[in-house]
């Protein structure tokens, strides 16, 4: 499957077919450096032109991500509501999140107290993503804030408005006191006009009864992907249907959400993108043979 879809998004006949000479813009809000996977939108990325606006308030991480990647524009802010707030710095620096650690909670669980140890809290004033004036454009909002994401869209509503894409980390578990947990964050986004598509990634948690750490039996946290709905895309500027289209087939070889928004494209531009695009899709995964 994973090499059929490598296939499939990098046909350049399918790109042809979409028809696309524009730029994508994501922001990425907790854009460090990932040593263990790949960014998020890396098919997108390697797929067609971007821009990538990123927020990382943590100087070294911000150092690193900064000289990797010359392309990407990194910004110092604490991406949030707005206030003020109590940052934990913890001994694995990507679990570092404005609210405090669970540690009754995660007690039970191998390795994770340890790892979201707290070594340092400094304040911090937030930014609300509406307010920051680096930032025009919105097509794919990424969250990795560590239980903040509530936070991030009740200050981003602007931005949402013209945003088709979020991909955020939930939590199924209270890993962080008081955060909101999934449920929380669909109620929102539901709200916002958006429309839940599929989970990555899931995040399993093991019992300290067993020490060696294997067999997680508890989902904890997943990665959601959610986009604008279709009643609310079709209100956009129709650019946005056809990145929507764009950012379905490269980033997450959703060939049929693709083909359902071309076919939305094509009956307010007038065009015949979806036919189009199914053709080459079928003879990318079913090429015809020499007789």
């Amino acid at each position: 499957r994973e090499l059929m879809a490598d296939k499939v998004i990098l046909n350049k006949g399918i790109l042809k077919a979409l028809g696309w000479r524009d730029r994508i813009t994501i922001v990425d809000v907790g854009a460090q450096m990932l040593d263990s996977s790949d960014h998020v939108y890396t098919n997108l990325v390697k797929s067609v032109p971007t821009c990538i606006i990123g927020f990382e308030p943590l100087s070294d991480e911000l150092e690193k991500r900064s000289k990797a990647k010359k392309n990407v524009k990194i910004y110092p802010y604490m991406i949030g509501d707005g206030g003020k707030r109590k940052f934990n710095i913890t001994k694995f620096s990507p679990a570092s999140s404005n609210h405090t650690p669970n540690s009754v909670f995660l007690e039970k669980f191998h390795a994770l107290s340890e790892m979201l140890m707290i070594e340092k809290t400094i304040n911090v004033d937030t930014e609300c993503l509406d307010n920051i004036k680096e930032l025009n454009s919105c097509d794919l909002l990424k969250l990795d804030v560590q239980g903040s994401e509530l936070d991030v869209l009740r200050g981003a509503n602007k931005t949402l408005l013209n945003t088709c894409v979020v991909y955020l980390e939930v939590e199924h578990a209270e890993i962080y006191l008081s955060q909101p947990l999934y449920s929380d964050i669909d109620q929102y986004l539901r709200g916002s006009g958006f429309a839940f598509i599929d989970f990555k990634d899931p995040g399993y948690i093991t019992y300290r009864e067993n020490n060696r750490g294997y067999g997680g039996s508890r989902r904890a946290w997943s990665d959601a992907i959610y986009f604008k709905n279709d009643e609310e895309l079709m209100k956009m500027d129709v650019q946005k249907i056809l990145k929507a289209a764009i950012i379905a087939h490269c980033n997450y070889s959703m060939w049929d959400l693709t083909a359902h928004y071309l076919e939305m494209y094509d009956q307010l531009s007038q065009s015949n993108l979806a036919q189009r695009y199914i053709y080459e899709i079928d003879s990318a995964i079913y090429p015809p043979v020499n007789q």
